[in-house]
């Protein structure tokens, strides 16, 4: 992989070209041959789905799928009136009308897809399908609670996939993501709140104290409808609301005939009001959707569609005293319809690339120590550190996605591994007396040949490639990348072994979840002795690194907590 110089480095950072696993405009292999095209079938196509869900795959079945004039003719078509409705129940813009109008694929589907295929994993991995629809709610909304934490890092609301690869997020990303779980498990879900949520905007600075401080759509639960009753769970606190018996879970109806039980979230009158409103993503309306999610892609039963429509009409008819509206304020590029759009968008010129940002804020740069190298070698330097903790999370074979999957026998051999790696570099910076000056040599040498990369780029452009060249050949020579890496590992190894430690307290407490469902498992105790051995070493790890993300702490703490409750059992 090779960097650019100075004044590239920063918009290199920024725009992610550089962060490892982010592939997502990826395109696919060169165009088929007319005899390739024959023998493809929607289901040879497809049939890639079901070892590998990453975007860019996702983007290359999708683009396959639609060189294949037969697939196409096959898709349902929008009619000129549901497209008028749809337009006018969510606001959509004349582009947004368009886009769910046509029969191919468009840019926001792979990722889409890639994110359903992610959440119907975890849900099924969970193994509560055959289970009633409330306890299915009940356990999907605590793995949501478990695999995201709460945290203004980044601070808008961001897609589902984003939220559980980043492992935090924001309640409104939250929420988000228990809804995406709950359809991913036959269930319909909603946001509650009161009437004024339906024209706010996700998001937006606070007038009065406009340095940093965001007010956020005034969400009040995440409601899933049972039959002719809306069920209230508390997204922001990882708790079902209770109704005045203190353990069946409270309806909306329940809420507003008794404000008090609610009175931490909201005032009595507001409650009172409180409605409904769906909130489907953008691409989950197109009819293209429909047929894609009958084929079955992936293997894994993933819900795709999202008929808006026969919704509203169900709860009309079976829970006629809520009223279903639906919550997509006009050009709120945030709001659960159009925030996957934002991410998957090309980026253009004067826009914040906001998947970047995104990634960039999960990564904790003010732990690189500070060392005396020009601003090209520290860009440089800070580059390689985010690929230390992006490797982590994002990627179909990272273990944050393993994690998520319910591979954690995948996912624990690979941090084993990272922990070991980085220990023994925390070593050698601490003992090769060596290791500084040759990175003080390499520096030198670096500043260097970036200046002659600069000089010729605004002097004399012919020879740039050449001086790009002696870069490239300058950082390609082993003994240079062992400097730069053990420098660069040696100074993450803390946060990393952290990070590590982190993820590796989230696999063992999975495993101690899913014994307990299955009660006749005898294991369970010791698989929650484990995961409580995790979290205290997360805690330690975590203080060692200087507590690079605080919000984990007060999370770790409640969980290991949960693992001491099923220990006293």
């Amino acid at each position: 992989m090779s960097y650019p110089p100075q004044r590239f480095l920063f918009a290199a950072l920024v725009a992610g070209t550089l962060v490892a696993g982010c592939d997502s405009k990826k395109s696919p292999t060169g165009p088929k041959s007319p005899s390739d095209q024959r023998r493809d079938t929607d289901a040879t196509v497809l049939a890639e789905l079901e070892s590998k869900q990453d975007a860019a795959n996702c983007r290359t079945v999708l683009q396959r799928l639609d060189t294949l004039d037969q697939s196409v003719a096959s898709r349902p078509e929008m009619a000129e009136a549901e497209r008028n409705e749809l337009a006018t129940l969510l606001g959509l813009t004349p582009g947004e009308v368009a886009e769910l109008g046509q029969k191919t694929f468009s840019q926001a589907d792979a990722n889409y897809l890639e994110e359903c295929l992610l959440v119907r994993a975890g849900a099924r991995s969970l193994g509560i399908d055959t289970r009633p629809p409330l306890e299915r709610a009940a356990l999907g909304f605590d793995w949501v609670c478990r695999m995201v934490y709460m945290d203004d890092r980044p601070s808008w609301p961001a897609p589902p996939w984003y939220t559980l690869q980043s492992g935090s997020g924001i309640a409104l990303s939250r929420a988000y993501v228990v809804l995406a779980v709950w359809r991913q498990l036959g269930l319909e879900g909603c946001l509650v709140g009161p009437g004024s949520l339906a024209s706010t905007a996700s998001f937006a600075l606070d007038p009065s104290n406009p340095i940093g401080k965001r007010l956020y759509a005034p969400v009040r639960a995440c409601g899933v409808r049972v039959g002719g009753d809306v069920y209230l769970f508390d997204h922001a606190a990882s708790v079902a609301l209770v109704g005045s018996d203190g353990k069946t879970t409270l309806t909306l109806a329940g809420a507003r005939e008794k404000p008090d039980l609610v009175r931490a979230i909201a005032a009595a009158d507001e409650v009172k009001g409180w409605q409904t409103f769906l909130a489907p993503p953008l691409p989950a309306l197109a009819r293209r959707m429909e047929w894609l999610e009958k084929q079955n892609p992936g293997g894994g039963g993933v819900k795709l569609f999202a008929d808006i429509r026969g919704q509203r009409a169900h709860w009309a008819a079976e829970a006629p005293g809520v009223e279903c509206k639906v919550w997509c304020p006009e050009r709120d590029a945030h709001s659960l319809t159009r925030v996957l759009s934002r991410y998957a968008a090309p980026e253009q010129p004067g826009q914040d690339p906001v998947a970047a940002l995104h990634r960039l804020a999960m990564v904790p740069l003010s732990h690189i120590p500070h060392a005396t190298l020009n601003e090209e070698a520290i860009l440089l330097l800070k580059l390689v550190f985010i690929e230390q903790f992006d490797s982590l999370r994002y990627g179909a074979n990272s273990p944050r996605d393993a994690l998520l999957r319910g591979h954690f026998r995948e996912a624990v051999p690979t941090l084993e591994n990272v922990k070991t790696m980085f220990e023994n570099a925390r070593t050698r910076m601490e003992t090769d007396k060596s290791l500084r000056k040759d990175l003080d040599e390499w520096a030198e040498k670096f500043e260097r040949l970036s200046a002659n990369v600069n000089r010729a780029k605004l002097g004399n452009p012919a020879e740039a490639s050449l001086a790009m060249r002696d870069m490239e050949q300058f950082r390609a020579q082993p003994r240079n990348r062992d400097i730069e890496r053990a420098f660069v590992m040696g100074s993450a190894a803390r946060p990393v072994g952290a990070e590590v430690a982190f993820l590796m307290a989230q696999c063992a407490q999975e495993r101690a979840e899913r014994a307990q469902l299955e009660a006749s498992l005898k294991s369970a105790g010791g698989l929650w002795k484990n995961a409580r051995d995790w979290w205290d070493r997360f805690l330690v790890a975590s203080a060692e690194a200087g507590s690079p993300f605080p919000a984990r702490e007060p999370y770790a703490k409640s969980l290991l907590a949960r693992c001491e409750q099923f220990l006293k059992k």
